[in-house]
């Protein structure tokens, strides 16, 4: 937390105190999405385009462009992973289970596979309701409140009509990205070129095998002095950051 604090101490950030909850596993890929809900109704928000990224992205451009593409989208704007798992943790009901054999057919088909948890874009009032679908889910146990219930959430609560599912040059993802010329760009996909990613999801914690034969293409390493300077300008040592991850995460 302090490392967070320190990291974004010279940007405009506002930290909000995830609510204590007295489950077993109240896994915060699922909670973030719901204690955000509240302070997203405040007036302040009003009229504004929401996007959230998770912790473990590398912002390589800016990413100004994804309002302007989620403004026009009558729904929420989220990125498929180019895959053809079909991730289930929905009730054991086979008229629903059906009814996500369809939904991951069509998203697979149209843009590639299924919805990545990581990343959502659009219009306030779009993506608040969204969550609130989400947090009806997980309070009535339709979904179990267990790690992965908001991938499996989107997917479900996809609409064919409204939303949309290439957000890949904000969502990028390691295992099926292209690194060249110093920049890791998306997979052509259809009529979608590929292009540089603006917002590339490293996945470290949850995949670090990705890396064992990338670890050349990492950023601590392609941008050393710049992330040691940048580590110096908040008051935190190279060696010791860098000693503390590799324990931690088992990776160089």
């Amino acid at each position: 937390d302090d490392f967070i604090k320190k990291a974004t101490s010279i940007f405009d950030v506002e930290f909000i105190k995830c609510l204590k909850r007295n489950t077993p596993k109240p896994y915060i890929v699922n909670t973030r999405y719901i204690d955000i809900i509240p302070v997203l109704k405040e007036e302040r928000f009003n009229n504004y385009i929401v996007v959230h990224f998770d912790l473990d992205i590398w912002f390589q451009n800016d990413i100004n462009d994804v309002f302007l593409y989620a403004n026009n989208i009558d729904g929420c704007l989220f990125a498929s992973e180019f895959t053809t798992e079909k991730p289930y943790r929905g009730p054991d009901d086979v008229k629903i289970k059906q009814e996500m054999k369809k939904k991951y057919f069509f998203l697979y088909k149209k843009y590639g596979g299924h919805i990545n948890g990581g990343f959502i874009c659009g219009k306030v009032n779009n993506f608040i309701a969204k969550l609130y679908k989400f947090k009806e889910l997980i309070s009535n146990m339709f979904i179990l409140p267990e790690f992965g219930a908001d991938q499996f959430a989107f997917n479900y609560l996809f609409d064919n009509e409204k939303d949309r599912s290439d957000g890949y040059k904000w969502n990028c993802l390691p295992k099926e990205a292209i690194f060249k010329n110093g920049y890791w760009y998306t997979k052509e996909f259809k009529n979608y070129k590929s292009e540089k990613a603006s917002a590339f999801h490293c996945y470290d914690k949850l995949h670090p095998n990705v890396w064992r034969n990338k670890k050349n293409t990492r950023f601590h390493i392609l941008y050393n002095d710049l992330f040691k300077n940048s580590l110096y300008d908040i008051g935190l040592d190279y060696n010791i950051i860098m000693k503390q991850y590799q324990e931690n995460w088992k990776i160089n």
